[in-house]
């Protein structure tokens, strides 16, 4: 039985683009589709494509939150977040860069990617553990606030 449960727990984890982790109690959750617990986003996630089409883009949903730019830019600043039903609203502050450049103030809106199948949740909930499922993948809307650039959309995986 233990590993039926265990061999479901994998399935998932490499099927479902979810993780499990041990549960924080203040830890913000987002819905996804056949989780009706949620599942945790707080995490560093990095973007699979460059924004703008040169700058790598990193962020940490933490509780004092991050980002990163690299390329062309080297830029550390911060961001303030919260979840909302499915959804992460992201705003990215403004920070200065090296070489006297800034990196602009942002909106972003993030949503799990991922789907666990109803009837593995069913075994892993009968087994006992306690489970927390993770999202590893994020589908985000990155929309700047400097005229010209248009909103770019990209997944972002954790790291």
């Amino acid at each position: 039985m233990v590993f039926r449960v265990v061999a479901f727990a994998f399935t998932a984890w490499l099927g479902a683009g979810l993780v499990f982790a041990e549960a924080s109690p203040a830890e913000p959750f987002v819905t996804v589709p056949d989780r009706p617990g949620g599942a945790s986003v707080t995490g560093c996630f990095r973007a699979n494509t460059d924004l703008f089409r040169r700058y790598r883009f990193d962020f940490c949903l933490e509780r004092r939150g991050t980002y990163r730019v690299r390329g062309g830019a080297h830029c550390d600043g911060e961001i303030r977040w919260h979840t909302r039903g499915r959804d992460v609203i992201v705003d990215v502050r403004r920070t200065s860069c090296r070489n006297g450049v800034a990196w602009a103030r942002a909106d972003m809106t993030c949503r799990s990617t991922g789907r666990l199948v109803r009837n593995i949740l069913r075994e892993l909930n009968r087994s006992g553990l306690p489970v927390t499922f993770r999202v590893s993948e994020l589908r985000c809307t990155y929309k700047p606030s400097v005229r010209g650039h248009r909103d770019e959309t990209f997944n972002a995986r954790r790291r």
